[in-house]
């Protein structure tokens, strides 16, 4: 092992959270209430230390929490959402996909190194659905929020968008000042197109094998009529249909098993970087913002001193400069500071995905390669069986 693949093993090592919390999200229920209809689940957890809690609760509480992990940590990639479904969201296949992401979504929060610190996540487990509701509609009570994050600087408060700067200037154009995330806003916009068309068509190709899969069943229907109807006239005949019919009912089950297979490795994984790539680009605007703000406040602070050059030198003018200048450079540090955290977090981020992504490509080459061969093993011993049903004939 080469000084640079070490060093990359012990990054990894270092990213990878040591699972220490326990989780499951099971038991997914419907719940008729009038005209609502949504759906909840049963959301178990045990810490490292024995402590269990097992609470109910729907898709917009998850999302709720992910929304407060995303105002408290602006600098780390907030773990993703499956999507909300729209059409057929009450189907066995949709919630039973989106029950194990939302499982992925806990136990991706509950084992990370500083998201699992979150005093949201006790008000998620614990509270009762009213309290919930409460926070949810009136914000998180002042003394939950966490003292720790008091102590990051910005990271903890920057919650405003660059519209709630006050200065005197108005829609100064953001320009980006560091060519490493201008090349990567580029790469994260094309790869999430990329991750979401190759999404689609290998939902499209699922299909399809699904179809042809059920029209080899058909086929295989066929050839056992076939074979009933020469039963009474050529016994042999009727076997070698029969032979082929249980070999086109073994292919076609072979190709439900590949769909299946194929959807619940490398699909689910496209999916879930697709939807990783939208966190990352979330934490990219969160810094664009904080640049916005730091420029807003630098055309400020280049409009008074030219009006102090004109020769305005009232006190309040002088007064102001002050303050904008403070306030430039408070916001150029956290600006440093949020550039630098973000940076790294996209380099484990891309460390994570190639590793992640490889592994994916190679457990579909491995299912679709072992599906293959079974199949032309399956043609084998029906040449064989036929070879045996000519060589009695003669």
């Amino acid at each position: 092992m080469t000084a640079d693949e070490a060093k990359d093993l012990m990054l990894e090592e270092n990213e990878i959270p040591r699972e220490k919390a326990w989780c499951a999200v099971t038991n997914p229920e419907k719940v008729e209430n009038g005209v609502i209809v949504y759906m909840v689940y049963t959301v178990k957890t045990k810490n490292a230390d024995g402590t269990e809690a097992s609470t109910v609760r729907r898709y917009s509480d998850f999302d709720w929490l992910r929304d407060q992990l995303k105002e408290e940590y602006r600098h780390i990639l907030i773990p993703p959402l499956p999507e909300k479904g729209l059409i057929n969201r009450f189907s066995a296949e949709f919630v039973e996909y989106r029950r194990k992401e939302l499982e992925r979504f806990m136990k991706r929060v509950l084992n990370h190194p500083i998201l699992k610190d979150s005093k949201s996540i006790p008000l998620f487990l614990h509270s009762t659905d009213a309290e919930l509701q409460g926070y949810r509609s009136k914000g998180v009570p002042q003394e939950e929020k966490p003292k720790a994050a008091n102590k990051k600087g910005f990271f903890a408060t920057f919650t405003a968008s660059i519209s709630s700067v006050t200065n005197t200037l108005t829609g100064v154009e953001l320009t980006e000042t560091d060519p490493w995330f201008d090349k990567h806003k580029t790469y994260l916009n094309n790869l999430e197109q990329q991750l979401q068309l190759l999404g689609d068509r290998s939902e499209s190709a699922g299909r399809r094998r699904a179809e042809m899969s059920s029209a080899v069943m058909d086929l295989s229907h066929s050839a056992s009529l076939l074979s009933g109807a020469e039963t009474d006239q050529d016994g042999v005949l009727a076997e070698d249909w029969g032979r082929l019919s249980d070999v086109l009912n073994r292919m076609a089950t072979l190709s439900q098993e590949l769909v299946a297979s194929e959807a619940g490795t490398f699909e689910d994984v496209v999916k879930d970087y697709y939807r990783l790539v939208g966190a990352a680009k979330d934490i990219m605007d969160n810094r664009a913002s904080v640049l916005q703000k730091l420029q807003n406040y630098q055309a400020d602070v280049v409009a008074k001193k030219e009006k102090i050059a004109k020769g305005d030198q009232s006190r309040k003018l002088q007064a102001d400069l002050t303050e904008v200048e403070d306030k430039e450079a408070k916001t150029s540090a956290d600006f440093k500071e949020l550039s630098e955290k973000v940076q790294a977090e996209l380099e484990k981020f891309k460390r994570r995905k190639n590793k992640d992504l490889v592994r994916a490509l190679r457990e579909l080459a491995m299912i679709n390669m072992t599906q293959q061969l079974q199949v032309v093993n399956l043609w084998k011993e029906l040449l064989n069986d036929l070879d045996d049903t000519k060589k009695t004939d003669i």
